[in-house]
């Protein structure tokens, strides 16, 4: 029941098995409020199997699409402010994600315990916005995440991260591009153990924006941070105007060619932009030449250098290994005929 335009979508690694469970992009007309979030079970520490629905899959599949299943419909059933969202929410998937570990894995008790705190674990990311009363084009939003999915509001002329990643680093180590760009351990995700944190952050935004959530996949495998900015702009360039599920469809094949992960995300547009495909290409990409120009350009063409050079040096070591074996060969016929010629003898 969307009435927002946006789209979203999902794309495994290995199809049909993919731990990003499919997005939310939900709107409820009678409150006026809308929902996108993301899901990305943790394939590493949610390995353990289990059997959900009749089927065996990991932890972590069943754990993303199980919080996605219960934000739905804690959303549908909300009536309170946005405010009290998040912590309502939390105390509801700690006692579900908790009942569900027993169900899921019904071994001894005590085992069960030993290994709770890596049971159905799963990132998630969710962005709540509603309009401002009395106010035209202007939204209030309310984030909530653990892990390390992302949220961003899309500007004219700017992007704003509206989440900070949790993840384990060194302490007084403040580098915003370190913890944006370093694959480093989460410190937070939704589990069955409990000990997690919804975070929780609130902001204003004035329309056009595009709001979108997003998993590491979509991200995580650029060269650099103003790299997501611009590659959301120029596959909505590259439709040119023709709407949002041209803008999606570009933008999927653009993932899939780059990242070795799951990826998925959910995205809507607010404002007059949303509903004029013309507007919304013209007031989304029309910077997009200086992005490119001043963000994009200079990294780019030094990781050509760079590639150039490690191709120069496979073929280098190619090379350098077919003279070894040649000077190998070399080496022992010469000996043979030295030691044939009687120039050296052992006594």
């Amino acid at each position: 029941m969307t009435e927002v335009p946006g789209f979203d979508f999902v794309l495994d690694k290995i199809a049909g098995m993919g731990e990003d469970a499919p997005p939310l992009r939900l709107w409820d007309a009678n409150r006026q409020r809308g929902l996108i979030a993301v899901f990305d079970g943790m394939g590493g520490a949610g390995s353990a199997p289990c059997l959900w629905e009749g089927k065996e899959y990991s932890g972590a599949y069943v754990a993303a699409r199980l919080a996605a299943q219960q934000l739905s419909l804690y959303f549908e059933n909300y009536e309170g402010a946005l405010e009290d969202f998040a912590g309502g929410l939390q105390e509801k998937f700690k006692d579900f994600f908790a009942r569900q570990a027993e169900a899921l894995y019904p071994a001894g008790q005590s085992k069960l315990k030993s290994r709770l705190v890596r049971l159905l674990p799963t990132t998630m990311t969710a962005l709540l916005w509603e309009p401002m009363p009395n106010q035209i084009d202007s939204y209030r939003l309310c984030v909530l995440w653990a892990g390390d999915s992302r949220a961003y509001a899309l500007l004219p002329s700017s992007i704003i991260l509206l989440t900070k990643d949790d993840v384990r680093q060194e302490e007084g180590n403040s580098d915003l591009l370190d913890q944006l760009v370093n694959d480093a351990p989460l410190s937070n995700c939704i589990h069955a153990g409990g000990d997690f944190t919804i975070n929780q952050a609130f902001y204003t935004v004035e329309a056009p924006v595009c709001l979108l959530v997003a998993t590491d996949g979509c991200f995580a495998y650029l060269p650099s941070p103003p790299h997501f900015e611009y590659l959301l702009r120029h596959t909505l360039e590259q439709t040119h105007g023709a709407g949002m599920h041209s803008w999606a469809e570009i933008l999927k094949e653009k993932l899939h060619t780059i990242a070795a992960d799951d990826a998925s995300m959910a995205l809507v547009a607010l404002g007059e932009a949303a509903t004029d495909n013309a507007l919304l290409y013209w007031v989304f990409t029309k910077g997009n030449a200086h992005l490119y120009r001043r963000f994009i350009a200079p990294l780019n063409e030094l990781i050509v250098q760079m590639e150039e050079l490690r191709e120069r040096k496979e073929q280098i070591e190619e090379k350098l290994n077919v003279l070894e074996q040649e000077k190998q060969h070399l080496r022992k016929k010469l000996w043979e005929a030295y030691l044939a010629s009687g120039r050296m003898q052992q006594f």
